[in-house]
């Protein structure tokens, strides 16, 4: 059952044991198997988080998966997993803190950004047709550049009538990367892993974009006016840069910082892409027991590492940030702990 709105998502998953439920669904579908002696009957706790088989062997429905270990309710995961995966203005580590009645602002921080680490699939298929690129900047509270490029696919709109002829294209698929700079292996790089050879790529007159011919693209470049001029062309893309822009000062308050920019922009490109379906993304965000990647820890979002870092466990792939920030050292070379101010009482 798909729930149509937040109130039938509400009435769907009331209770603790109905996320459980829910969760044994995806992990077992047919049927309770034990990992460890192939039980295939178990006695399920009070919450039915924790399953025992009758060999007395302990299985979680969250161990192993973006909310291994968590202490934090499942209504809380759930209800971050409505918030990331349909809610259009999203939400803030601190409304959800304050909404889940979460204690503090760093955990709520990590319970968003592990949803988040849900949303890219790594073999998505690439845009094709007719796409737009370009790149923009983002400057955030502490006035720091970060440079994005963006690409849209570009549709033709279906039906007839006035706004059909006034509008006749709409965008397709977005995808949104951060960028160190912006020279012509930086562009090709991000068109080759975005975008499906054989199609036609449209940009600005930058002369960095020359090479796409060569690399199997059709590409048409036009000379960008200024003001409301340079809109015009590349509509699409532009549009998306300024959406993007918006949600990140009315929701974020322009706080993101360039460590954490890659995990906001692939929250925005997941919602702008299942726009038309925003009851089945929550589905993709709740499918959390599927996933065979690691999973975000503390250290790695926050950029905290002391002395050597440890080797991951075999047989898994580490998480890894899609921004990561490198450690702080010494003089001579040596790692050291961040420091964080706090309030005097």
């Amino acid at each position: 059952m798909i729930p149509a709105g937040l109130v039938e998502f509400a009435a769907t998953f009331p209770t603790e044991r109905a996320c459980a439920d829910y969760l044994y669904g995806l992990r077992f579908p047919r049927g309770f198997r034990c990992p460890t002696c192939d039980a295939t009957t178990a006695y399920r706790s009070d919450e039915g988080r924790i399953l025992q088989c009758p060999n007395r062997h302990w299985t979680s429905l969250t161990a192993g998966t973006a909310m291994h270990k968590s202490k934090q309710s499942l209504l809380a995961w759930f209800w971050a997993a409505y918030f990331v995966g349909s809610h259009t203005p999203g939400i803030s580590a601190a409304q959800f803190q304050k909404h889940a009645r979460i204690a503090r602002y760093e955990t709520a921080f990590q319970l968003l950004h592990k949803v988040r680490s849900a949303l890219v699939i790594p073999d998505r298929a690439p845009l094709y047709g007719l796409v737009e690129v370009d790149e923009t900047y983002i400057t955030n509270r502490n006035r720091e550049k970060i440079i994005i490029m963006g690409a849209v696919e570009v549709r033709q709109r279906r039906g007839t009538g006035r706004i059909v002829a006034k509008r006749p294209t709409i965008a397709g698929r977005v995808r949104l990367e951060v960028v160190k700079g912006e020279d012509a292996a930086t562009f090709m790089r991000f068109c080759r892993k975005n975008i499906a050879p054989g199609s036609t790529i449209l940009t600005d007159g930058d002369p960095s974009y020359n090479g796409l011919s060569d690399a199997g693209y059709g590409h048409t470049g036009t000379v960008q006016g200024r003001g409301r001029a340079a809109v015009y062309g590349l509509d699409h893309v532009h549009r998306e840069f300024s959406n993007l822009k918006r949600w990140l000062s009315g929701t974020h308050h322009d706080a993101v910082s360039p460590q954490h920019m890659q995990a906001y922009c692939n929250e925005f490109a997941f919602r702008h892409n299942r726009r038309e379906a925003p009851w089945v993304s929550i589905l993709r965000v709740l499918s959390l027991v599927r996933m065979t990647r690691g999973r975000p820890e503390y250290k790695t979002l926050y950029g905290v590492r002391r002395g050597r870092v440890r080797s991951p466990t075999p047989g898994k792939v580490p998480w890894t940030h899609p921004n990561p920030r490198p450690p702080l050292r010494d003089s001579l070379g040596r790692f050291k702990t961040r420091t964080y101010k706090t309030r005097s009482k």
